[in-house]
């Protein structure tokens, strides 16, 4: 791992351990860390361990009072914007729609200071009964909506948290999410603001299947191990052989083990009740760099969103049939109604290039020209994935 890694993850570990100092190494390119660090959306979470040590890091006054400033302005922002997410949960709640929250919004009590935890979204889990009145709520008070309600819809406002709206987890479960569905409806405990999470095993579950999907794809940020490491710090009643059975059915051991091992390195959290498979060290860290390549998404093709087909979950096809022709696997959740009449793909595929070229307003030429970079870039994918250990 290069330096500046290698202090972030330490200056990480200070902070989720409320450690007072930080191990500090040499030939560390500072500005390289905070450039790192706000591409993963954790420099508010590093943020006073690393003015603590800004006489090491050589920061001129001049570049610590400016650090200072930004970080201040990020969590003040954050603090308004969640303000403004706490006033929807009630309105919901007003309006008779029961919430699950899920991830950032959950475990963000576990952190020593809450308002450090950065949010890129707020997803919650609402009844298939609820959609519609939850869709019209968020129009109501000047939200962008995009997505269907008949499975997921994403809010957008200005200097707002977007929000992600589900009734269901087929994204995270795929073939099994019936079965899940009902359970995390069925276990939950009262939250904050008349509203609710999961029991902490279907929490800590949740957040280690959808990190998983993430990293063997598009790849996650080191956010996710600081929600690991405090699930499993703080929630005493995780069981953790469930989890690793349903990583198994789900096709995602390997990560599970990988994300087990990379708390154990960086944040000295004994696994040996997890079931896990213990790694090199050297493999850790490979697996680490990888999280710190990208941001906290994993990888952003914005200009090329052929790629994202490409590394969807279904190894009985090539990367070009997930382009041009995806299986039922792939396209049955954004068009559902392949579930009953599975004879009706042909019809999905000229659907699925109308609302390409249509509603998504993707040129055509841009879809052409990606293609080949897409397989391409797909097949490398697949390498390193296999290289890392996590397929």
């Amino acid at each position: 791992m290069n330096p500046e890694n290698i202090q972030l993850m330490n200056l990480l570990t200070s902070h989720i351990l409320e450690q007072d100092s930080v191990r500090i190494i040499p030939n560390v390119d500072w500005h390289r860390l905070i450039s790192i660090a706000e591409r993963q959306n954790i420099l508010e979470m590093i943020g006073d361990k690393l003015l603590g040590i800004k006489e090491q890091a050589l920061f001129t006054s001049e570049e610590s009072q400016n650090l200072y400033m930004r970080i201040m302005k990020r969590i003040y922002l954050t603090s308004k914007k969640f303000e403004r997410a706490i006033n929807m949960l009630e309105l919901m709640h007003q309006n008779g729609i029961r919430v699950i929250v899920l991830k950032g919004c959950a475990v963000r009590d576990l952190y020593p200071v809450p308002e450090w935890r950065t949010m890129g979204d707020i997803d919650i889990l609402i009844a298939p009964c609820d959609m519609k009145r939850a869709k019209a709520l968020f129009e109501e008070h000047g939200y962008e909506v995009k997505g269907t309600p008949k499975r997921e819809f994403d809010c957008y406002k200005d200097k707002n948290i977007p929000w992600e709206i589900k009734c269901t987890l087929e994204a995270e479960f795929k073939d099994s999410y019936v079965k899940w569905d009902k359970m995390y409806f069925d276990s939950v405990q009262p939250w904050k603001y008349n509203q609710y999470m999961p029991l902490s095993t279907l929490l800590f579950q949740h957040i280690i299947i959808h990190t998983a999907g993430n990293l063997s794809t598009v790849g996650a940020g080191v956010r996710n191990l600081c929600d690991i490491a405090l699930c499993m710090m703080k929630l005493t009643d995780i069981d953790f052989s469930s989890v690793k059975q349903t990583c198994e059915e789900e096709g995602y051991i390997k990560v599970y083990n990988a994300l087990m091992n990379c708390v154990r390195y960086w944040f000295d959290i004994d696994i040996s009740h997890t079931g896990a498979e213990l790694l090199p060290n050297e493999a850790v860290e490979n697996i680490t760099e990888y999280m710190l390549s990208e941001t906290i998404y994993g990888k952003r093709n914005a200009d090329n969103r052929l790629i994202n087909w490409t590394l969807r979950r279904d190894e009985s096809i090539s990367p070009w049939r997930k382009v041009f022709f995806p299986s039922i696997k792939l396209l049955k959740m954004p068009y559902p109604y392949l579930k009953k009449y599975p004879f009706l793909l042909p019809a999905a595929w000229i659907q699925r290039g109308y609302d390409a070229v249509f509603e998504q307003k993707i040129p055509v030429s841009q879809m052409i020209k990606g293609a080949k970079k897409s397989v391409d870039y797909a097949k490398e994918h697949e390498e390193y994935m296999k290289k890392l250990g996590l397929k």
